[in-house]
């Protein structure tokens, strides 16, 4: 959606192409798309309180499965459309 989001303002008055901002944009799209295809987390189990976790009665919850999605630093001079 944000490379499409992105075409769609350069049809409108006041934008213009930028190459430096597009390559931005497909960095940004590969994130978006990684983060769509997440499945949705399963909800979290409610813990017991100090008396069960001092007991090792309550166990933690398990880790996510999921690689971790790798993001990204922005930065730039003023009026590069951050």
């Amino acid at each position: 959606m944000p490379y499409e989001r992105y075409r769609l303002d350069l049809e409108r008055e006041g934008f213009q192409h930028d190459p430096a901002q597009e390559r931005a944009i497909l960095h940004l799209q590969k994130i978006y798309d990684q983060l769509m295809a997440q499945p949705e987390p399963a909800p979290i189990k409610k813990t017991g309180g100090l008396l069960s976790r001092l007991t090792g009665r309550d166990k933690p919850a398990a880790a996510s499965s999921s690689p971790a999605i790798r993001g990204l630093y922005m930065w730039g001079g003023v009026g590069r459309g951050k």
